[in-house]
């Protein structure tokens, strides 16, 4: 289902939501918008306290976690109003959750330096971010003469790692006991940091920190509600998921929630006759149709199809610079002689078969040869070409 302006195809002038991220700013300004509100009802009901989802850069993820904090945040100003014409509105039950809930809401993406030193001055920044949209706390008696250092300390970047280890524990904590809610935390690209850190070589010592904030945070937090978190790697066990065991990861292989990021081809055909490009429909999925998640085929990928409606149908590789290719370009550089093969196999539009296993962990990824493959397939570059994945 598209949300637009009704007079849209007269005007032929909304807004399409290009690299936009903000739920209440793109409903405020009435961008056009594929309705994806009911990924707030499957992560209640089929989710788990705490759920990764693993998807490419630029296929939404950001904008869903967005969502999710403008319909459950707690707000002096009254939010249902973004989403009254939405299909999540028309469950009853879930009307009443609308701004209910304390919402701790953070970023990691631009926690990504070439220093373990920048790096957590960078996470302290973030977090001391989110401490200051909570004020409130340190009023009425809420917080002990202890507590109240404590958040003091952090809003003021303290460099003491045992705060940053502690630091989500305790905003829940305090904010479960001010609303007498328990809090919902959601974390959008938890794993851009531990790429950096692995590309830069301080991974050990930075991950002795982020494994710890992990732990603390999600492992048996009895003040959160729910846990959501987004990335595009997943790193197995050797790394952040051994002090976070509970997190289930919704991966590329997942039915679950496999509609709910990406474009699905009746929502592409929708936009195209919004836009009189109807005619497009077959070279579209030619260009950008190539994703399959679960046993869902034809998942299309939200910014090309939308740099292509906005160029007027103009179909280029608007994904190709999107994304971070660094570690890509490493393991292509230090390889062995056969992904040097495969590779040029790729590029003369061949045809490979690979093996792709989801327990990868970083010391694998120099290694086994295959590695690269796995991280081609969390990455979905493709090449121009296709590469068949079994």
């Amino acid at each position: 289902m598209i949300y637009h302006d009704p007079m849209a195809k007269e005007r032929k002038n909304q807004p399409l939501p290009i690299g936009l991220s903000d739920f209440k700013k793109l409903r405020d300004d009435e961008y056009l918008y594929v309705d994806k509100s009911l990924f707030i009802q499957e992560v209640l009901e089929k989710g788990t306290m705490a759920a990764l989802f693993m998807r490419p850069r630029r296929f939404g993820k950001t904008l869903n976690l967005s969502m999710l904090y403008y319909f459950f945040a707690k707000s002096d100003e009254d939010m249902s109003y973004l989403f009254k014409d939405l299909l999540i509105w028309k469950q009853e039950s879930y009307r009443k959750l609308q701004g209910k809930f304390p919402v701790i809401f953070i970023s990691l993406k631009d926690v990504k330096h070439s220093s373990l030193e920048r790096t957590l001055q960078s996470f302290r920044e973030v977090i001391a971010r989110e401490y200051a949209q909570h004020p409130y706390l340190l009023q009425d008696g809420c917080l002990t003469p202890k507590e109240c250092h404590l958040y003091e300390r952090i809003l003021n970047e303290d460099p003491d790692p045992a705060l940053i280890e502690s630091s989500l524990l305790w905003l829940s904590e305090w904010l479960s006991r001010y609303h007498k809610e328990n809090a919902i935390l959601l974390v959008d690209e938890y794993d851009a940091p531990m790429h950096k850190a692995y590309i830069h070589n301080f991974y050990a010592p930075f991950m002795e920190i982020f494994r710890t904030w992990m732990s603390k945070s999600f492992k048996d937090n009895r003040f959160m509600q729910r846990t959501v978190l987004t990335g595009v790697l997943r790193v197995a066990k050797e790394s952040m998921f051994s002090g976070a065991n509970n997190i289930t990861v919704f991966s590329f292989v997942n039915d679950l929630f496999s509609d709910q990021f990406g474009f699905l081809e009746s929502e592409v055909h929708e936009l195209l006759e919004l836009f009189n490009l109807s005619h497009l429909r077959a070279e579209i999925r030619h260009w950008y149709d190539g994703y399959r998640v679960g046993e869902d085929f034809g998942i299309y990928n939200p910014w090309s199809v939308l740099n292509c409606i906005n160029n007027n149908g103009q179909m280029l590789p608007y994904w190709v610079n999107t994304g971070d290719i660094e570690l890509m370009d490493r393991l292509i550089v230090t390889g062995s002689d056969e992904i040097k093969i495969d590779l040029e196999t790729l590029m003369q539009k061949g045809f490979i078969e690979k093996i792709v296993r989801e327990g990868v962990t970083f010391s694998m990824l120099t290694q086994d040869p295959h590695s690269l493959w796995v991280h081609a397939f969390v990455q979905w570059v493709r090449f121009h070409s296709l590469i068949a994945i079994t």
